[in-house]
């Protein structure tokens, strides 16, 4: 078992915040942040930066929900009070939290990004507005509304082809703002295809993307 602990960290405005710590076994090749879905810090989360520690990343999950309530995790059944939670946060703020753990997370110059559902609009505009390496957006379903901003590292989009918040136009629109990054869909893949807890789990495109944000993450 890899060690697994709770942090503080500190933001640039004198917040403090909870986080999520796992180390890999042997020295880290580059840090990764991971920002949840509008659940907060699940076990879903937690067993994410797991598996990117057991790939030799230093892996950091900030509770961007402590701004408005310390600890919140949301039942997968509650979504609108996720969605609630999400809406009260200041998005100036979860930048500043998205900061702080990827200054933990970072080993060298070298720290990426992956995020999910609501995280994976920031990990889009970590990409933009932050000092990173790269970032992984997995079915980010506000990043349509953030094209007028552009990113500055590298990005890989994940988007599923039956996904019904994020449209094919929607992703049509954000492959032609961002020509020079890789904009991927899986077709038969609805929202959240990722997350094993959710019913739209779908094992072939999620082992594909993992397999894809490996080796992008990589380069």
């Amino acid at each position: 078992m890899l060690p697994r602990i709770s942090i503080s960290l500190s933001t640039a405005d004198g917040r403090s915040i909870n986080a999520y710590l796992v180390e890999p076994k042997t020295k880290p090749k580059g840090g990764v942040v991971i920002l949840q879905e509008i659940f907060g810090v699940t076990d879903h989360m937690k067993s994410l930066a797991g598996h990117f520690a057991e790939q030799g990343y230093r892996a950091v999950v900030p509770a961007l929900f402590d701004q408005v309530s310390p600890n919140a995790v949301v039942s997968y059944q509650d979504a609108e009070q996720g969605r609630a939670l999400a809406e009260k946060c200041d998005p100036e703020k979860v930048l500043m939290d998205i900061q702080a753990a990827a200054d933990r997370a970072k080993v060298g110059d070298r720290v990426s990004v992956v995020g999910y559902c609501w995280g994976g609009t920031y990990a889009y505009l970590s990409a933009c507005e932050l000092d990173i390496t790269s970032a992984v957006a997995y079915y980010g379903t506000r990043i349509v509304e953030q094209l007028d901003k552009n990113a500055s590292s590298p990005v890989l989009f994940h988007f599923g082809g039956k996904d019904p918040i994020i449209k094919p136009e929607h992703v049509a629109e954000i492959q032609a703002a961002n020509p020079d990054q890789q904009v991927l869909v899986y077709p038969e893949a609805g929202h959240a295809f990722s997350n094993a807890d959710r019913p739209n789990y779908h094992p072939e495109s999620a082992e594909l993307a993992w397999q894809r944000t490996l080796e992008f993450l990589a380069q």
